[in-house]
């Protein structure tokens, strides 16, 4: 797997040289859960240097990786070719949005997965797509992944065909969402067609949530209490929708 120096990465790269892996436990529930349905495809929207989709394909899952950071794209894109993955991801070199057009790309100096892009002028534009425009409903369980530093709000407005479809069944998610907005959260609780609403009360999946990246315990959030997921002074970093098992379920990563 491509990875930048550490001094240019202390992220992603460090970790994936020192453990072998980045996310590590939301990486494992994600293979775990894919693994438990045959045929499932992989969404990773924000694949930075692939973690995700590589880990998909080594277990034989397809999946389709959505990256916008042009030299993140090309790493990602010789670790396919190195891997021999080229039948099992199919890589996007672009941003996704609730219209096409374009973003100015942001900068990090030593974390190359958390540039935020911007609308407006700038010397690299990068292209915006909606992923209803992208891909159409799939005929197989989907697993969804998220991280892209704040615009996660705006990805999903452009998949609302695509999540609505009765023909979407979504196995799980994983999401970043330290950055998601407060209104956006509360949108997504709303039905008939809000991303939390769809994933609870249509899937049947169970949100587990972490306040940050250092902790080992994962705590699930009732579906009566899913507002708690809103709630700006519980800090959630990440929330991981998996099948529901017990309803006072509290996992420790596998």
């Amino acid at each position: 797997m491509c990875v930048y120096p550490s001094i240019q990465d202390t992220y992603v790269s460090a970790a994936i040289a020192k453990d072998g892996c980045w996310e590590c436990d939301m990486v494992s529930q994600m293979t775990q859960t894919i693994e438990r349905a045959p045929g499932s495809i992989l969404i990773d929207i924000g694949g930075n240097l692939g973690m995700y989709s590589l880990a998909a394909a080594a277990i034989g899952h397809a999946s389709h990786v959505f990256e916008a950071v042009p030299l993140n794209s090309l790493m990602l894109d010789a670790s396919i070719r190195r891997n021999h993955f080229g039948n099992l991801v199919t890589l996007y070199p672009t941003a996704l949005g609730s219209h096409a057009g374009s973003l100015a790309m942001g900068r990090m100096i030593n974390n190359q997965g958390g540039a935020q892009h911007t609308k407006g002028p700038g010397r690299v534009q990068v292209p915006v797509l909606r992923l209803d425009d992208v891909l159409p409903p799939l005929a197989a369980p989907i697993f969804i992944k998220i991280d892209i530093e704040g615009a996660e709000c705006d990805a999903v407005a452009g998949m609302q065909r695509f999540l609505s479809d009765s023909r979407t069944q979504l196995l799980g998610a994983a999401l970043e969402v330290r950055s998601l907005a407060h209104d956006c959260c509360l949108r997504w609780l709303q039905a008939p067609h809000g991303f939390y609403y769809l994933l609870a009360s249509v899937h049947g999946l169970c949100a587990f949530t972490h306040q940050s990246q250092s902790e080992s315990k994962w705590l699930h959030v009732p579906v009566k209490d899913i507002e708690r997921l809103c709630d700006p002074g519980k800090r959630i970093w990440d929330v991981v929708w998996r099948p529901c098992r017990r309803s006072n379920e509290i996992i420790l990563p596998h």
